[in-house]
């Protein structure tokens, strides 16, 4: 069944986790709604699929997606976190992460298995990449869109693809991000 339509100037911020591209109308909408001053956050997870997206979300996003990697894939079990990728170089200036400090030891000692890499950048103003994980990739990574702000995360807001969510710095971080 198809979901019904959602009056948007209800809400200040909207979370895609990991959801399947949405169809163009729906999109559209999303797209008006964050030019007008709303704004949204994407993650990756195993329903994203990057053709999808690049076919439908573009008007929502930073940059495209391109197909996760698995930084653990074929890693022996006593391996894979040492294997892991972890959250370095991000913008302690930047508001979603005035609450750490330099350091961020609730942050940096989080591991990421699984990221989605990223593509062409679109047609969106003042983009900068927030954070980076230890092999260079973007993990958060901001953008306006009219008066509005995406900001596209390329791991899982859930423990899928991260350990994120045990640590103590992920409640703060999302709620800085929803914040901004």
């Amino acid at each position: 069944t198809e979901a019904p339509a959602i009056d948007l100037a209800d809400f200040d911020v909207v979370v895609l986790a990991n959801v399947t591209a949405l169809p163009p109308e729906r999109v559209a909408v999303l797209a008006d709604w964050v030019r007008a001053g709303g704004g949204i956050l994407v993650s990756s997870g195993d329903h994203v699929d990057p053709a999808a997206y690049d076919r439908t979300m573009l008007p929502l996003l930073p940059q495209s997606l391109r197909d996760p990697i698995d930084v653990t894939w074929g890693a022996a079990p006593d391996e894979r976190d040492s294997r892991a990728l972890h959250l370095v170089k991000w913008e302690a200036d930047h508001p979603i992460f005035l609450p750490f400090k330099a350091d961020a030891p609730e942050l940096a000692s989080a591991k990421f298995f699984k990221i989605s890499l990223l593509g062409p950048t679109t047609s969106t103003a003042d983009r900068k990449v927030l954070a980076r994980f230890t092999n260079g990739a973007a993990a958060l990574v901001e953008a306006s869109i009219g008066a509005g702000h995406t900001l596209l995360y390329t791991s899982t807001l859930d423990r899928d693809w991260n350990d994120l969510p045990i640590h103590p710095g992920y409640l703060p971080l999302l709620q800085q991000a929803v914040r901004h």
